[in-house]
């Protein structure tokens, strides 16, 4: 499986197969050449493409498809949201199917494609942006995540930043972003630690350095998260470099 990675979005390239049930707070998108199955909030769906939502229930049988798992708060996630899940699941068209499978090569190529077959989804599709108390939050967040500095993210942290009371930045933040601050907090954890061990960390020192108590923790949630446990992904993955 190939993967690729930038601010907002990973992609994997290759078989998706004998996954548990699992959600995620990803918005994931799935294209493949020949239709697959889909087992949906208690459906099954037979279908080349679908987009399914963020924190929705699901297991995904596809053989080789091409996979974006996109974060809701990015720009991207913020398009789709406003303008392709306005419907439970969402089958893409063909022109933007066939431009998801054609994408390759190295990190920028890749993403600079990407974006030029996005652009076609919506020109106008875009969502208010959060409360700027939960803006600056979020971007702490993901300045210390790229520092590895997972551990030290706390939510007493999170509140002297905002200012405000814990009810209320729990509450605030679970409405402005979709989940709840600690679902946030492990999401992003995983991420770190998932690119470190495709960067050529080994999963103790991954799990150490993205804010996980040991390895054992991090495979755990990882497996809960996604379906199958980072071992298994990473023996048959490669990062694709720049």
């Amino acid at each position: 499986m190939d993967i690729y990675y930038k601010a907002g979005v990973i992609s994997l390239i290759g078989r998706i197969e004998d996954n548990h049930t699992h959600r995620h707070h990803a918005i994931q998108v799935v294209v493949a050449r020949k239709p697959f199955s889909a087992f949906i909030d208690n459906k099954t769906i037979q279908s080349d493409s679908i987009i399914i939502p963020a924190n929705v229930p699901h297991r995904i049988d596809a053989g080789n498809c091409h996979t974006f798992l996109v974060e809701p708060e990015s720009q991207l996630g913020n398009m789709l949201q406003t303008g392709l899940l306005k419907k439970d699941l969402f089958h893409l068209n063909n022109e933007i199917k066939s431009g998801l499978l054609e994408l390759s090569g190295s990190q920028e190529q890749f993403w600079a494609d990407f974006k030029l077959v996005m652009a076609k989804v919506s020109a106008t599709n875009l969502s208010l942006s959060p409360d700027p108390r939960i803006s600056q939050v979020l971007e702490y967040v993901q300045e210390k995540m790229a520092k590895h500095q997972g551990e030290d993210l706390t939510l007493a942290k999170a509140l002297a930043l905002s200012n405000i009371s814990e009810s209320r930045f729990l509450h605030l933040f679970s409405e402005q972003v979709g989940i709840s601050w600690r679902q946030y907090l492990l999401w992003n954890k995983l991420l770190a630690a998932g690119r470190l061990a495709l960067t050529g960390y080994n999963l103790t020192d991954s799990a150490y350095m993205a804010g996980f108590s040991d390895a054992a923790h991090l495979s755990r949630t990882f497996k809960k998260m996604f379906g199958f446990s980072p071992a298994k992904i990473l023996q048959h993955s490669r990062f694709i470099q720049s």
